[in-house]
């Protein structure tokens, strides 16, 4: 069984009213940025990696706009 990252929730952790829906999302987040911290601190080349495979990309096939990404706060 192959492992999901991040886990999903249990639906016991899954909000119903607006309010309890504010409070999980803010905890996700919070969640999100632990996590992403976490890997940072284990791979701090992962930035460095990945221009490495986009300049490859480039090389292989061509200068141009193939998917788009724009990295939020932490994320690389």
């Amino acid at each position: 069984m192959p492992k999901i990252f991040p886990p999903f929730p249990s639906p016991d952790d899954l909000a119903t009213s607006s309010d309890d829906l504010v409070s999980a999302k803010a905890q996700a987040r919070k969640q999100a940025a632990k996590i992403r911290q976490q890997q940072a601190d284990m791979h701090p080349q992962a930035a460095e990696q990945l221009f490495a495979y986009c300049a490859e990309l480039m090389q292989t096939f061509g200068h141009g706009i193939y998917a788009a990404y724009l990295p939020i706060r932490s994320e690389i």
